[in-house]
């Protein structure tokens, strides 16, 4: 039978861990937003004068949303013929953004990143006060912000210029948190309602946070209803509505390709630091104060979680992640012959994340704990507050040179300024983008296919098998993209036109060297060169000798 509220459990329970914090908001607020500020100069500052990102993985991305912002945004962006296989949200948003600003895809995504990753830690803020209280709040973002087990944020959480499917998809996860948080036993319909959006569009972010936050919803219904049939109506009321939201994506996995996998690499590509093979070397890693302070808050969350939904949410978050991250190695223990749901380091950002904010609450306890133990009772209530305060900043100046050396300020952004130089100086996707039609299919290698065609939203034959659909065989076009291209090189027309028939080949891009080898023979009629520039060569094909092309025939007739 359940105390009454105001009993010594309960109060013992909001003092230890903080659920409903009775006030000070202000100087946690004002402690949040010197390390937001501290934070923010440096990533603002990045991208100054760049327009293209510095990963492949941004590249795809750009490719994605540039398919939206030319008018198809169910289109596969590399492939002609083909659908959606990447949770769409992402592309959605940065190719509705550079609609609305007018700003070139590429342009748009370095500008929406910066602006977006704001967005992130703000709502990872809100969530941590929410969940564990304004103080374990500051503590938890100092660590987010400026803790040295950051690596990048495609795989763990903070505060960077660039933008990531990852931490992008994140930002909706701590939304269906908050909502998850507010929720209670008299929760009208609406309210379930909206957390089934939040769910849906998660998973049209992506994958994993969908299902980390699919757990800790299943956890909000199992707390607050009075009895199995309440759980049901509402579980029913999140599903019917996370299943409209997604239904797009559905269709494309679901109805079009049947969830019929053809090339697991995009599912099963694996970090090497949680390789399986260096599981207890990635287990050793974690043996820090950092967790140590993080295993003492999720003690703390396990015994408030007995009677509070707060701390239940965290412990699932947590527990959830870790466990989908033990089933990559598990995965990877049995020859990939179980299915990969994502790549498994996706699960570490999330372990991570609640991690984080573990260690806020089990480092606030601590302070508090340690400071009314010094001070018998003899300085003001205030003196737990300010030491966190003053410790926290403390930490973030300790810290901030550090965080002024990372890669994200400098090694990331020289890989994006000479991308941007390189655009500029051959103006490929200008030239691409009014030299072919939209419909127009390019030969080229993989990589140029990625990272040049791909960004201009113009369709390729293949590109490298991890970044390619996994419900197309990316093996036969890859070959059928080498043979082609050694064909073309060499003037081979036989073996050239049935497989450019086949993959419906209109224009063929060859860099310097392939360009040298190809005007080294005579001339062919079937390819007109149609701009060079920057070490590339573009040509347009006809299958007919110019003065014979199906067009000159009929008016001949």
């Amino acid at each position: 039978m359940p105390r009454p509220s105001g009993s010594q459990e309960s109060r013992e329970l909001s003092q230890d861990c903080e659920w409903r914090s009775a006030g000070r908001y202000r100087w946690s607020a004002f402690g949040i937003a010197a390390c937001l500020l501290l934070a923010a100069i440096p990533v603002v500052k990045a991208t100054i004068g760049i327009t293209y990102p510095h990963d492949v993985d941004q590249f795809r991305d750009i490719a994605a949303a540039q398919v939206v912002a030319d008018g198809r945004p169910l289109a596969d962006p590399f492939y002609a013929g083909e659908t959606v296989w990447y949770n769409p949200l992402m592309a959605l948003t940065v190719g509705g953004f550079s609609v609305l600003t007018n700003t070139p895809v590429p342009a748009a995504s370095i500008m929406f990143g910066v602006l977006f990753n704001t967005l992130v830690v703000v709502l990872f803020v809100a969530v941590a006060t929410m969940l564990a209280g304004p103080w374990s709040a500051l503590i938890a973002v100092a660590f987010v912000l400026f803790c040295q087990s950051y690596i990048g944020l495609w795989v763990t959480p903070g505060y960077s210029p660039w933008l990531f499917a990852t931490n992008f998809a994140s930002a909706l996860f701590y939304v269906g948190l908050l909502l998850c948080s507010s929720t209670g036993p008299g929760s009208r319909s609406w309210r379930w309602a909206a957390i089934g959006l939040a769910l849906g569009l998660t998973f049209l972010a992506h994958t994993a946070p969908a299902l980390i936050l699919g757990i800790c919803v299943l956890v909000t219904i199992h707390t607050v209803s009075a009895n199995a049939a309440t759980a049901l109506r509402r579980l029913f009321t999140v599903g019917i509505v996370a299943l409209v939201i997604s239904a797009p994506f559905l269709w494309s996995i679901g109805f079009r390709y049947r969830f019929k996998i053809d090339n697991w690499d995009p599912t099963s590509w694996v970090w090497p630091p949680s390789d399986v093979s260096v599981a207890p070397a990635l287990i050793l890693s974690t043996l820090t104060i950092q967790n140590a302070l993080a295993a003492y808050g999720l003690f703390l969350l396990a015994r408030g979680a007995r009677r509070a939904l707060q701390p239940r949410l965290i412990l699932s978050w947590f527990c959830a992640a870790v466990a989908l991250f033990v089933y990559g190695w598990i995965q990877q223990a049995y020859s990939r012959q179980l299915p990969a749901v994502v790549p498994q380091f996706h699960f570490y950002f999330y372990v991570r994340a609640a991690a984080y904010l573990a260690s806020g609450v089990g480092t606030w306890r601590l302070i508090h704990g340690v400071t009314l133990l010094v001070a018998r009772n003899k300085l003001p209530a205030l003196f737990p507050f300010l030491t966190t305060a003053f410790l926290s900043l403390g930490f973030a100046a300790v810290q901030y040179p550090k965080f002024l050396q990372r890669e994200d300020f400098h090694g990331y952004v020289t890989r994006a300024v000479a991308m941007t130089e390189e655009f500029s100086a051959t103006r490929l996707r200008e030239r691409l983008r009014t030299e072919t039609g939209y419909d127009a299919v390019i030969l080229a290698g993989p990589t140029d296919s990625l990272f040049r065609i791909g960004t201009s939203g113009r369709r390729v034959v293949a590109v490298k098998t991890e970044f390619s659909n996994p419900y197309v065989s990316s093996e036969r076009r890859l070959a059928a993209q080498i043979e082609m291209m050694t064909a073309f090189i060499h003037h081979d027309l036989v073996r050239f036109w049935p497989l450019a028939d086949k993959y419906h080949v209109t224009h063929v891009l060859l860099g310097e060297e392939d360009a040298v080898t190809f005007d080294s023979l005579p001339a062919l009629a079937e390819a007109q060169q149609i701009s060079t520039g920057g070490g590339y060569v573009l040509l347009k094909l006809y299958k007919f000798p110019l003065e014979q092309t199906p067009a000159a025939r009929v008016r001949g007739q």
